[in-house]
């Protein structure tokens, strides 16, 4: 248990940190500072996978962490929130997202979304084959296989199914005086009288192939 003076103590350690402890010795880090931003975001995957205690490398899931710092600066400014992201990966990840960079997301999807009234669309577009790639190099390819052989599926179909637009959008905020709930039983629905915030909610991904 720490005394409440002790803060002063922590104060000072932050204070007079060697520079070889101190964040700023980090180029990547530094990089980020550089940046505008009111908020500035920093995550270090790395040093959380050592903190799991390898728990992951059974998976091979170290790909994802190991080298890998993430970070971002956020402005607000008039009513909207813009941000500027950073990623720094390992030479295997780097090579995997170089190997399927590039695309735009469908401008048709997002035209297609029935109202008017959008509060927020989260939009992106990801490579198919990509998608499985990652997994094999997760090492977790196999599982994704058993899964989808329950029912009747297989990663090449899926990689044949869609063109990787995913789309996320709600809109239509609005106050409801009711709630409609369906009756498990079958029997008729139950009406509960509240004031409740309600709003559509669309997922949406494109077809390639039927």
């Amino acid at each position: 248990t720490f005394k409440t003076d002790s803060l002063q103590k922590f104060a000072v350690q932050l204070f007079d940190l060697p520079a070889k402890n101190n964040l700023m010795s980090d180029d990547r880090f530094a990089s980020l500072v550089k940046e505008t931003g009111d908020i500035h975001y920093w995550v270090n995957a790395e040093q959380y996978y050592n903190s799991l205690g390898g728990m992951l490398s059974l998976l091979k899931m170290n790909v994802m962490f190991e080298g890998n710092v993430y970070g971002a600066a956020l402005n607000f400014d008039n009513g909207k929130i813009t941000f500027k992201t950073k990623a720094f990966v390992n030479k295997e990840l780097k090579a995997l997202m170089e190997k399927y960079a590039g695309g735009k997301i469908s401008a048709d999807m997002i035209n297609r979304i029935p109202s008017k009234n959008v509060a927020a669309v989260f939009a992106f577009k990801y490579e198919p084959q990509g998608f499985v790639d990652l997994l094999k190099l997760m090492g977790v390819d196999l599982v994704g296989r058993r899964i989808l052989n329950k029912e009747g599926y297989s990663t090449a179909e899926f990689v044949k199914a869609t063109k990787g637009d995913l789309l996320f959008a709600v809109s239509d905020f609005e106050i409801k005086h009711e709630t409609t709930i369906p009756n498990p039983d079958g029997g008729a629905p139950m009406v509960i009288k509240n004031d409740m915030p309600h709003a559509n909610i669309l997922f949406a991904t494109s077809v390639n192939e039927k």
